[in-house]
């Protein structure tokens, strides 16, 4: 994608408990705007880890974490990173699984929640739920399986990311649909919502 955020690159942890890959911004002019991307970004690595702080307490050496991340929209003023955490812990049925994301503003460092990306006023919500919900639907109906819960509107925080196609709406698994599905994700156009997007991101 033109105009890309510089400087990114891989960074790794790999230890005998950690297997983790994320991104880093190193060639940022301003470097303050560069480290509280970057802090948002570790933050985000280890935020299933550290929301099953208690289920570590007596399992602090023996416990795995894996992390795999995809930056998934990179342009110049806006990026976008997909975190796949996964962690187990000895004795337990199945491991933890999460998917986080952060979308960012390369210029100030500032996270963009998903009303951000909408004009202040119209009814983007229920445009995205329209679509979300004749999404899911046809999903259960193609796939045979019932869904858990019946999709009527999108979450107050809801989970997003970027993608160049449009706006990767997702939730963990075991909401829509059994866990064994994982997380489910519905990719919305940017140009079937063209009308209540924000022009001025340019998506």
């Amino acid at each position: 994608m033109a105009g890309c955020v510089a400087g990114i690159k891989d960074s790794f942890i790999m230890t005998s408990q950690l297997h983790i890959k994320y991104p880093v911004l190193n060639r940022l002019k301003d470097k303050v705007v560069q480290e509280k991307i970057n802090n948002i970004i570790h933050s985000a690595v280890f935020k299933l880890r550290d929301e099953n702080a208690s289920a570590l307490k007596k399992h602090q050496k023996d416990y795995s974490y894996y992390v795999k991340s995809d930056v998934s929209f990179d342009r110049k003023d806006i990026l976008s990173i997909k975190f796949e955490e996964c962690l187990s812990i000895p004795f337990y049925a199945h491991p933890f699984n999460a998917v986080y994301t952060v979308t960012v503003n390369a210029n100030d460092g500032s996270l963009y929640k998903l009303k951000d990306l909408f004009v202040p006023g119209v009814s983007w919500e229920a445009a995205l739920n329209g679509i979300l919900k004749k999404d899911i639907d046809a999903l259960a109906k193609k796939t045979g399986i019932p869904l858990l819960e019946v999709f009527k509107s999108i979450d107050k925080e809801q989970g997003f990311y970027l993608s160049k196609g449009g706006i990767v709406v997702y939730w963990q698994e075991a909401r829509y649909f059994p866990r064994y599905l994982g997380p489910l994700e519905i990719t919305v156009k940017y140009s079937g919502i063209r009308d209540v997007l924000k022009k001025e991101l340019k998506l």
